[in-house]
């Protein structure tokens, strides 16, 4: 990822906070943080079929 900043808010009580974090990130609710220019990059660990391959090879990569 870049280096770009992405902000994020926050429910706080009764208002919103804004945290600033690096793309890349994992963001406050758990899933990658992406600024607007990375987000249509496809990440590393999903392949061309759409399947999470951080932990296993995809199927169907495995006949290509």
């Amino acid at each position: 990822m870049c280096t770009n900043k992405v902000e994020q808010h926050v429910r706080s009580g009764y208002d919103y906070k804004t945290i600033v974090m690096t793309c890349g990130s994992t963001s406050v609710y758990g899933d990658e943080l992406r600024c607007d220019e990375c987000q249509d990059v496809r990440p590393w660990y999903i392949c061309e079929h759409g399947s999470d391959v951080s932990e296993y090879a995809c199927g169907m990569c495995e006949f290509d």
